[in-house]
């Protein structure tokens, strides 16, 4: 049996306060984005602002990379390095000694030593 989880109301506030936990808000100088958290490829630091990889394009947002950490750890995105989180979903090729991802066969994600090992633990369990 298959269970339905409807969107919450908060009891404090007129509206209705709807949650979405399969989406984030994004919002830019030019608009809000409501995205799945599946689309994300991988997201880049850049100073106090936040590159968002999507397939089709690049958002930038005035969060920082912590901010999106904290909303999206998960067991489907990993910090790799200080600058990149990457949806595990995505990885095409790691090099040998896990110092690189290659990602959809278009980017290359540098991986931190001290973070290689949390990357190989978290795929083997993905892929066993």
């Amino acid at each position: 049996m298959k269970t339905i989880q409807l969107p919450t109301r908060n009891i404090n506030s007129r509206k209705p306060e709807l949650v979405y936990k399969d989406k984030l808000l994004i919002h830019t100088n030019s608009g809000t984005f409501l995205i799945r958290k599946s689309d994300i490829i991988f997201l880049k630091a850049e100073s106090n602002y936040c590159e968002i990889y999507l397939e089709e394009n690049v958002i930038l947002c005035s969060k920082t990379l912590k901010h999106f950490y904290e909303k999206l750890s998960s067991i489907q995105f990993i910090r790799t390095h200080n600058s990149y989180l990457v949806n595990i979903q995505h990885i095409t090729f790691i090099d040998s000694a896990y110092q690189q991802l290659e990602i959809m066969g278009k980017w290359n994600i540098p991986v931190a030593r001290r973070r290689s090992n949390e990357l190989k633990r978290r795929l083997e369990v993905l892929c066993d």
